[in-house]
């Protein structure tokens, strides 16, 4: 119920007067608030590569380089490996911080057979039958090997399998039979480039240089 201001008349809920010429001002409209979500703060740059080590020049250490290749997850990843490697023609280069003394055998009749082979390895404990094996064997120009002390270098706990410079495997597999062929849970990563097995072969020079190896 409600009666014209000017006039007084009853005009009930009109919002202008037939009497009179009394009309009601319209609310001022609210601002139309917005339904586009605020947007995000922006982010925050990828950080940068943590320094070298102190003592460390650098040179041992890639971070992020981008290849091509296959994953391999599962038991028997020595199908990957084992056959591709002893079939080298040209080379075969493997570093392992464990070799069965079998294979370390089959590599020596591999460069006999003229293949450039190169193995790194390690003086671990489990190791010893391998280590022994390549200090009986004569270097040569097509034989030659690097077995790195775990107290001098730490650990060489890389694995890499290096095929004719255009097959290359690496991953968990050490080079023995428990590795390629028995119950174990490998992941390996697999390149059949030679673009990209180029990147993974310079990965085995960097370590073949690291430092000056133990007595061979």
């Amino acid at each position: 119920m409600r009666f014209c201001p000017k006039c007084g008349l009853f005009i009930a809920d009109k919002t202008s007067c037939p009497k009179c010429d009394w009309v009601e001002a319209p609310e001022p409209s609210k601002p139309r608030e917005s339904t586009d979500a605020p947007e995000p703060p922006p982010m925050a740059p990828p950080p940068m590569a943590p320094p070298a080590p102190a003592g460390d020049d650098g040179d041992s250490t890639s971070i992020a380089v981008p290849i091509n290749v296959s994953i391999y997850a599962g038991k028997n990843a020595g199908k990957y490996i084992e056959d591709q490697f002893f079939a080298a023609r040209k080379s075969a280069y493997v570093c392992s911080p464990w070799i069965y003394h079998k294979y370390t055998a089959r590599m020596k009749e591999m460069a006999e057979r003229g293949v450039d082979v190169k193995i790194i390895t390690s003086d671990e404990q489990w190791n010893k039958d391998t280590i022994n094996l390549l200090r009986n064997y004569n270097t040569h120009s097509n034989f030659n090997y690097r077995i790195f002390s775990k107290a001098e270098t730490g650990l060489i706990h890389t694995k890499l399998y290096i095929v004719d410079g255009h097959y290359a495997v690496s991953g968990s597999c050490n080079f023995t039979t428990s590795g390629l062929v028995g119950k174990n849970h490998e992941l390996i990563t697999i390149c059949n480039t030679i673009q990209d097995t180029k990147i993974i072969e310079g990965f085995f020079s960097k370590l073949w240089n690291l430092l000056i190896p133990q007595n061979n």
